[in-house]
């Protein structure tokens, strides 16, 4: 997620804010925070929503491929969606959810 207090025409490490619902749909904002971030990041949990409406293998694997890269740490699987969501979709979304919150607590 970025800091909406900072322009989005460019970002670092301080415009990440501490839980891991990093805004994963921006490419340029990676591409602006990558370098910055590599090792203030390290270690970071996340987890990953991604809905498309034919395929979300590309998604799925450019993200992985940016989080790999600043070393953090996958909370649990991707959930992934394609079409329109239904009741089985929106619980695999609310258990994501729950159990990065659960991990967040101390």
């Amino acid at each position: 997620m970025v800091n909406p207090a900072r322009s989005v025409d460019w970002a670092g490490p301080g415009d990440f804010v501490p839980w891991p619902s990093h805004d994963q749909g921006s490419a340029h904002f990676f591409d602006q925070a990558y370098y910055p971030c590599l090792d203030a990041t390290v270690g970071h949990p996340y987890a990953l929503y991604v809905h498309g409406n034919n395929d979300t293998m590309g998604a799925v694997r450019a993200v992985e491929s940016i989080a790999t890269g600043l070393r953090w740490r996958r909370l649990c699987e991707p959930v992934t969606v394609i079409g329109t969501a239904d009741a089985k979709d929106r619980g695999a979304c609310w258990e994501l959810g729950a159990s990065t919150a659960a991990h967040l607590m101390p």
